[in-house]
């Protein structure tokens, strides 16, 4: 298995990494702005309905939090589906509800009021009038029901729907703008909506019901430190054992905070790029989030935890990111060899614990294989990482020149040229020179300045021979 190095002279040239964040993986900012007010449009309809089918909901209902890829800002491509949580909140003290670990569901938790909540619910000024209705989300054993309280919401959009025009098996919506066509799609336990947009594109749109906690998760989850407290337990459909009583513990706004400052915000690019190879590659096994996670590791590894004064690797901002994104691969096949790829938040939850050993095995080993032929071939193919991001069509859209791509921009300015470190741990600060231009884009750039040159040569004889002409007919005169 070949070493490499973070910060690896080899791979200081973004060229080719900026052009597929350009041309493939990168969404137009317009078109993030339109998806956005698209479905924010879309989403206030709905809420307003459900509000006014159900009076529960009404009285409950708090906010919907924006999740998933797209607010993170690590879609790749345009976007088919969205994950969006309705924020639900209990007329009662969260102090006195208990989330405990599921041992049985490792990764999720388990919630139980304390044993005077339910009476004290029931005891409320509105409970009559609004809120009655809440004590059927709990189970006889007393703990918070995730399946009755997923039901009971999706109960209440079924109804809400019918409200709307109804045409070709799909529901009207209009807005003051725009009409849009949506349907409800329920596949086994899953709960989707579909959207068409008015460009006709359509997109899946998975909402579900949750809770928001402001008290510290139960152990083993950590309480990590971040400036935003508060987590979200998340009834998602499952199956199997407990699988009525599972929450799933959401750190969404916390890990937000992790990757929205200008230093741990670079690696964003670098993310989506990996999500590209995953899927060029079919390497369905590995999840969006599991990427995700690997990166929230190694940034604390990097830079300690966030609020921290004091970086433990300051300059890593000054990697290109093409050299952060071979040294996250070979993280990535490290991870995958030794079938170990643990939470972020809870360090005894194994992801990879449900992908079979063969499995991670053969990921394993296309990633060593893709991996030595990058250390083969980058001196002589500078495509040859994008050879395992993109498919053929791709590549060849990347491949065609343009005049916006003529030099390397580097990703920051360092003051000191790279140095050497060991595979893993850093020694030393690292940085790299501003990048030069690659061979072929000094070749470019030689041509475009001879051709202004000579340009420039013509104007000005055809400037002289203009002045002689004028003089001479001055004298005639």
């Amino acid at each position: 298995m070949t070493t490499f190095i973070l910060g690896d002279r080899r791979f200081k040239d973004d060229t080719v990494f900026n052009r597929i964040n350009e041309k493939v993986v990168s969404m137009k900012p317009e078109k993030i702005t339109e998806y956005k007010a698209h479905l924010k449009t879309v989403l206030d309809m709905l809420i307003e309905r459900l509000k006014q089918q159900d009076n529960l909901f009404n009285s409950v209902y708090r906010r919907v939090e924006y999740t998933g890829s797209f607010y993170e800002g690590l879609k790749v491509g345009s976007p088919e589906e969205f994950d969006l949580n309705v924020i639900i909140h209990m007329p009662i003290n969260y102090e006195q509800l208990i989330p405990v670990n599921a041992p049985k569901r490792p990764g999720y938790i388990k919630i139980k009021p304390n044993t005077d909540v339910l009476s004290n619910l029931t005891k409320h000024v509105r409970y009559t009038t609004e809120y009655r209705g809440i004590e059927n989300w709990f189970d006889g054993s007393g703990f918070l029901n995730s399946d009755k309280f997923r039901q009971w919401f999706e109960s209440v959009v079924t109804r809400a729907f019918p409200q709307s025009e109804y045409v070709d098996k799909k529901y009207i919506l209009r807005s003051d703008k725009y009409q849009y066509e949506a349907s409800i799609r329920k596949s086994g336990p899953a709960f989707t909506y579909r959207i068409i947009l008015p460009d006709g594109k359509p997109v899946d749109v998975d909402i579900v019901p949750a809770l928001e906690f402001q008290t510290p998760p139960p152990q083993p989850f950590l309480c990590r430190k971040t400036q935003k407290k508060h987590w979200f337990a998340i009834s998602k459909p499952l199956e199997g054992l407990d699988s009525h009583l599972s929450w799933r513990p959401s750190f969404w706004s916390m890990e937000q905070e992790w990757l929205t400052d200008d230093i741990r915000g670079r690696v964003k690019p670098v993310i989506r790029q990996m999500k590209k190879l995953r899927d060029t590659q079919n390497m369905k096994s590995i999840a969006s989030y599991f990427i995700k996670t690997l990166f929230l590791h190694e940034l604390e590894i990097q830079f300690g935890p966030v609020g921290s004064k004091i970086y433990r690797n300051p300059e890593f901002q000054c990697y290109s990111l093409t050299s952060v994104f071979v040294y996250m691969l070979k993280k990535l096949y490290v991870a995958c060899k030794e079938g170990k790829l643990y939470d972020f938040w809870n360090p005894q939850f194994n992801h990879f614990s449900k992908i079979s050993e063969i499995e991670l095995e053969n990921i394993a080993n296309r990633l060593n294989n893709i991996i030595k032929k990058i250390n083969t071939h980058i001196d002589t193919d500078k495509y040859i990482i994008a050879s395992y991001i993109l498919n053929s069509e791709e590549l060849q859209l990347v491949k065609l020149p343009e005049l916006s791509n003529r030099s390397v921009v580097p990703s920051r300015l360092c003051a000191r040229p790279i140095a050497q470190s060991a595979d893993w741990t850093i020694s030393r600060p690292l940085a790299e020179p501003p990048a030069q231009l690659t061979t072929d884009a000094q070749e470019e750039s030689n041509f475009w300045f001879n051709v202004a040159m000579g340009t420039g040569a013509v104007l000005v004889a055809a400037g002289a021979i203009g002045h002689l002409i004028h003089r001479n007919a001055n004298r005639n005169d």
